[in-house]
């Protein structure tokens, strides 16, 4: 198999060469477009690029003199990178052309990108270890590539944290964080939960940690926000059944926006009060977008791959709930411990992604 070249090396140049005549409104143009000094291949154009934001940081006008002089200062970069960086700006085809030359660049890096993740999957695949749920999701990580480039590096300078502090707390749209509905939890979490973030709620057991979970998840469902459950103890509907009867969630659901006990509904002691709640509750409960995965002990590639297979189809998720994260199945050579350890990790992992 032909593996293609992407070449990119001239077009770096360029960029770089662009920036360095044009100075700081090049690099704002670019930052507008989302560009990321990851996306060169260049060694010497990452180096360039990093003391540009050097020279910027430190409240200097970009040049070829102030980005050299940055990098001999910091002992940044071998002879042959700088004498690479000072031919840069010579024969630049106009410095007009930054958002061509930068989207071309991320272009470039995103086909690069696509290419390797493209032989990870087919490496994968002949590996006969690696479950169709690893499969699947070396595939969808194959199908974002050539948006993942588009990205912004991990990386943030102490300017642009105070920067996007400030702009966020005089920005007058609503802040992203969204209630639990529960007054004193949001409290505790300094106005609700974030997106991109894990939540662990731990506690003793009995102690009611599947109730607030339960909870969380109607609030949010029932303010419009979609929300994915995989439930690894209680049953949604048991299917076994000759008629499939519902188990402990929707019973628990019922309840909480119904007023009506749970045991009343299991032993079906209600009265026609209650019935009317409950009627009431289920007509308003039908309408969330709230989605239940009752599969017992589940595996983590498999709730992993579910949970990204579920984001394909609906983009508005804004909670996914595991309860609990004991009852994750990880690799069986590891210890119990061992195992909660790399689950957290990478549930927090793809809260970050989705």
């Amino acid at each position: 198999m032909q593996i293609p070249e992407i070449e990119s090396k001239e077009i770096e140049r360029n960029l770089i060469g662009i920036v360095l005549l044009k100075g700081i409104r090049a690099v704002e143009e670019l930052e507008a477009i989302g560009f990321s000094g990851r996306f060169f291949k260049s060694e010497a154009c990452r180096i360039a690029w990093r003391a540009v934001h050097g020279v910027i940081q430190d409240g200097g006008e970009v040049d070829l003199i102030t980005v050299v002089g940055w990098l001999h200062d910091r002992k940044i970069g071998t002879g042959h990178e700088i004498e690479a960086i000072t031919m840069m700006s010579d024969n630049v085809p106009g410095t007009e052309n930054v958002t061509y030359y930068g989207e071309a660049v991320r272009n470039r890096a995103a086909r690069r990108q696509l290419i390797d993740r493209s032989l990870s999957l087919i490496n994968a695949a002949g590996n006969m270890s690696k479950t169709p749920d690893d499969l699947e999701g070396l595939a969808i990580d194959v199908a974002k590539a050539i948006n993942v480039s588009a990205k912004r590096d991990n990386m943030s300078t102490s300017l642009e944290l105070m920067t996007a502090l400030i702009a966020q707390v005089e920005d007058p749209t609503p802040p992203d964080i969204w209630s639990t509905g529960i007054e004193t939890l949001d409290q505790l979490l300094t106005g609700g939960l974030a997106p991109g973030r894990q939540y662990i709620i731990g506690a003793r057991p009995k102690m009611g940690k599947s109730a607030m979970a339960i909870n969380i998840a109607a609030n949010f469902a029932d303010a419009g926000r979609r929300v994915l459950f995989f439930s690894l103890e209680m049953m949604a509907i048991d299917r076994d059944q000759e008629r499939a009867r519902v188990g402990e969630i929707p019973i628990k659901i019922a309840a909480l926006m119904s007023g009506i006990p749970a045991t009343s509904m299991m032993t079906r002691s209600i009265t026609d009060l209650q019935r009317r709640k409950l009627y009431n509750a289920a007509e308003r409960i039908a309408e969330w977008p709230l989605d239940v995965d009752d599969s017992p002990r589940a595996h983590l590639s498999t709730i992993i791959s579910k949970a990204r297979r579920y984001k394909l189809q609906h983009p508005d998720v804004a909670l996914i709930v595991i309860d609990y994260v004991g009852l994750v199945s990880g690799d069986p050579r590891k210890s119990w411990r061992e195992q909660i350890g790399e689950t957290s990790r990478s549930l927090k992992a793809l809260a970050k992604e989705l």
